[in-house]
């Protein structure tokens, strides 16, 4: 799951009305299309897309229904179209355009978002402590006392050591830092197997990036901004970066999971099938088609253009907006590479369920 503040999720949730009803408090409009209107609807991306919202009707059968009006309202539409949805493995374009109307999603700035990415980051690492493996992984803490550590106060002075909270040990302080601010990775560790870790808590500090006081002291040149770059910068860096590092005092407390990550859906995510939305405006388990652009980092072998189609299944605190979306794009290198350079315009269509009345939920 992106990461969140403790403070952001008592915002998101400080009124019943906001966050478990989820009726739009802000200015979003969503105008009926057609699936011609799509950019590469029949030659697009849609199996991924399917497969992630199978993904939410596995969770309906179990009745673990998304925390909202739109599906609560509907229980026996998502139910069926869950059901007959299954019989369209082959032609999932098909399945939607018989049963779903999409809409085109405009909010205070038009149809134009920004588009973003995450992806479940790979750390080298040991369950425990060697030569190599000496940053430590930390679970959260039982004691509440402990919650409130300062990231100088957990790096540098080591309050947490022999609180026995080492889930792992990671190989790279870089990599480290930014499993922290994906809040979910997986641990390459020395036999193969790889160890998948998820969002916990946090120390409820806000988050603070380290990079400008760095640039302006001209320790780090401007063009290494991307998460690739940085973090190598601080892996070559040593004490120093990991000094600067602490001007950012919000620390991430991990916890193991069983395969890849879940997002706030309480769903396992698809890489390219789920996006990470602000619910305000989107629904949690919504079908969604999306266009975008493929950041130029990743032109190579690939086409200009990303459209496919997704479900929102998770959300972050940077995720604010009628259109916008951070595209999970799962685990590796060309996850990794994307995921770096993904900052671009796009826009997206809801689908809903022809039963169901647009107006009454936007």
């Amino acid at each position: 799951m992106k990461t969140i503040s403790v403070f952001f999720a008592l915002l998101f949730c400080f009124v019943l009305f906001a966050c478990e009803v989820g009726v739009i408090h802000k200015k979003q409009e969503v105008r009926q299309t057609s699936y011609k209107s799509f950019y590469g609807w029949k030659y697009g991306n849609v199996v991924l897309g399917y497969k992630g919202f199978m993904e939410t009707c596995n969770a309906i059968d179990q009745a673990r229904w998304p925390g909202n009006t739109l599906f609560r309202e509907n229980k026996e539409v998502w139910l069926n179209k869950c059901k007959t949805g299954r019989n369209y493995k082959t032609n999932p374009q098909a399945f939607f355009e018989k049963y779903f109307n999409p809409y085109l999603v405009e909010g205070e700035n038009g149809y134009q978002g920004t588009f973003t990415g995450y992806y479940e980051i790979e750390v080298k690492g040991c369950l425990k402590p060697t030569p190599t493996c000496k940053y430590p992984i930390y679970g959260i803490p039982r004691d509440s006392s402990l919650l409130n550590l300062t990231r100088a106060q957990i790096d540098l002075q080591g309050a947490l050591k022999g609180k026995n909270l080492e889930i792992a040990y990671t190989e790279s302080l870089g990599r480290l830092y930014f499993l922290h601010i994906q809040g979910t990775g997986r641990v390459a560790l020395p036999d193969g197997k790889f160890l998948h870790i998820g969002f916990a808590g946090t120390n409820n500090y806000q988050y603070k990036s380290f990079a400008a006081d760095v640039i302006a002291n001209g320790k780090m040149p401007r063009d290494q901004l991307s998460a690739t770059k940085m973090m190598d910068w601080i892996d070559r860096n040593g004490e120093f970066a990991r000094r600067e590092l602490t001007k950012n005092q919000r620390y991430i407390f991990f916890e193991p999971r069983d395969n890849s990550p879940r997002g706030s859906q309480g769903v396992y995510l698809t890489p390219m099938g789920s996006v990470a939305v602000d619910r305000e405006y989107i629904p949690l388990g919504t079908p969604l088609w999306v266009e975008t652009v493929y950041p130029k980092v990743a032109y190579e072998g690939l086409p200009r253009n990303l459209t496919f189609l997704a479900n929102a299944q998770d959300t972050g605190a940077a995720i604010k907006g009628a259109v916008r979306a951070d595209i999970f794009f799962g685990a590796g290198t060309f996850a990794e590479t994307v995921s770096s350079g993904m900052k671009q315009q796009g826009k997206y269509y809801i689908l809903l369920p022809k039963e169901i009345r647009a107006d009454k939920y936007f």
